[in-house]
């Protein structure tokens, strides 16, 4: 930009300039192989350019410029839009189609269980968690116990609430009672297992 001020015209033909330049991912062909390949193997942009910084590479280029890219024509014609987190088609926040979900009945604010829960001074105090990967086709429940940091891990069909609760009662079974003291869900998890699995569970 001139050192004059801004002036609209030199700002019109330095963007004119950008168009024609087109993007740097265009321009670089190994570059651009390089994120729809990471892309393919479900990385975010986030991760994307970390790695790039990590390994030095010569070609940096910024978050908000692979989604720009990938969202542009050409990027959709890689279809790189469609191996983005979610695959949105289209960028921005998109409005609810279902309705809200009523509160979770009985809930207990994770602030209310046992202070030796929080501290992690006694055995027997889980937190169990859902992880869900490739656009949620692949779920796997994992339960940690805070004081030994002992981890169960589960992968399940699917995340109906029957599987959901199967499979706690089936890690659950495998440890002793004394051993049994508190579970800490998180919201997602407790609607899906919900239905008297554990009543004695802290739920955030």
């Amino acid at each position: 930009m001139p050192k004059s001020g801004y002036k609209p015209s030199s700002a019109d033909r330095m963007s004119w300039a950008r168009r024609l330049r087109g993007s740097k991912i265009e321009r670089r062909s190994p570059l651009k192989t390089y994120i729809v390949e990471s892309l393919a193997m479900e990385r975010s942009p986030e991760q994307i350019v970390g790695r790039l910084r990590l390994e030095r590479s010569s070609h940096i280029v910024c978050v908000e410029t692979i989604y720009a890219w990938a969202h542009s024509s050409d990027g959709r014609r890689k279809g790189a839009h469609k191996l983005l987190p979610y695959g949105k088609a289209r960028r921005g926040r998109r409005a609810r189609k279902l309705k809200r979900l009523p509160p979770i009945p009985n809930r207990v604010p994770i602030h209310e269980r046992p202070a030796a829960a929080n501290d992690r001074s006694e055995l027997g105090h889980w937190e169990a968690d859902l992880i869900l990967f490739g656009g949620h086709r692949e779920v796997v429940l994992t339960m940690t116990e805070r004081k030994s940091r002992l981890l169960m891990i589960r992968r399940m069909a699917n995340r109906k609430t029957d599987t959901t609760a199967n499979t706690l009662n089936d890690l659950l079974a495998k440890i002793p009672e004394t051993a049994r003291k508190t579970m800490t869900f998180d919201n997602v998890l407790y609607r899906e297992a919900y239905g008297g699995l554990w009543q004695q569970a802290s739920v955030h």
